[in-house]
């Protein structure tokens, strides 16, 4: 199940922290921007694995991909760390200068289901 960080609710600059601490990861998100000047959206959420148990688990929107990046912890340290881009995939990415670069995303999580009319006779 998504989270409230998840992109798909939309990007809010109010829930962008400039890093992710023990103390904020439940509410908070990060973003980094890329050697190619994309910014990337990351944010951590506790899940169960099958067979492996609690996992923290550090996602990444990266701009313009349709797709997240998942990456897997059983220490919350390490998650940061992979998160704050301390270590890992997005280790050369580097915190924005401005609010500018923060991403701003409306809600992405609309569905139209054209079935469902209720006003139908079946």
């Amino acid at each position: 199940m998504a989270s409230s960080k998840d992109p798909l609710f939309g990007i809010d600059p109010e829930n962008i922290a400039k890093e992710i601490t023990e103390r904020n990861w439940k509410e908070k998100a990060t973003v980094r921007i890329t050697p190619d000047e994309r910014w990337i959206y990351l944010w951590i959420d506790k899940t169960d694995v099958k067979d492996k148990g609690k996992m923290y688990e550090v996602q990444v929107k990266v701009q313009d991909k349709s797709k997240t990046v998942l990456k897997r912890f059983f220490e919350l340290p390490d998650a940061l760390a992979y998160a704050n881009t301390e270590k890992g995939r997005f280790k050369d990415a580097r915190r924005p200068n401005s609010s500018e670069e923060i991403p701003n995303v409306p809600k992405q999580g609309q569905f139209f289901f054209s079935n469902l009319n209720t006003d139908q006779k079946r």
